[in-house]
C-alpha cells in the first residue's frame, strides 16, 4: 500500500502544478488577448503611415491624397478598422504632419487607451 501512495504523490503534484498553470493562463487570458490587439493595432497604424507617406510622394495635390486614402480605407476594412471595430481617424494636421488615432478598447475618443501616432512626412 505504501508503494502505491509514493507512486501517486508525484503524479498528484504534477497535476496540482498543471492546474495552477491553467488557472494562471485562464485568469490572464483576457489581458493577453487585449495586449495582442493593442500590438496589432500599432502594426496597422504603421501600415497606414507607410501608405500615407507613399501617397504624399506619388500625389502632390492634398485633395487627391485625401481622396485616394478615403478610397483605400473604404475598400479595405483590414487597413481602416482597428481590432475593436473602430474606424481609424486620419487627419492632416499641417502640410507635413499627420495624425492617426485608434479609439482603443473602450471605443471612445479622447480617453487614455487611445492609440495615436503623429508623424512627419
Amino acid at each position: 500500500m505504501k508503494g502505491i501512495i509514493w507512486r501517486i504523490i508525484p503524479i498528484l503534484l504534477i497535476l496540482l502544478m498543471f492546474s495552477h498553470v491553467i488557472y494562471y493562463l485562464s485568469s490572464n487570458a483576457g489581458e493577453i488577448i487585449e495586449d495582442g490587439k493593442i500590438y496589432s493595432t500599432r502594426l496597422q497604424i504603421n501600415v497606414l503611415k507607410k501608405t500615407i507617406k507613399s501617397y504624399v510622394k506619388e500625389y502632390k495635390n492634398p485633395t487627391e491624397i485625401k481622396s485616394k486614402l478615403e478610397d483605400l480605407m473604404n475598400k479595405n476594412k483590414g487597413i481602416s478598422v482597428d481590432n475593436w471595430g473602430n474606424t481609424f481617424i486620419v487627419k492632416r494636421i499641417s502640410y507635413k504632419k499627420w495624425l492617426i488615432i485608434s479609439k482603443g478598447p473602450d471605443k471612445r475618443l479622447g480617453t487614455s487607451d487611445d492609440i495615436k501616432s503623429i508623424f512627419d512626412i
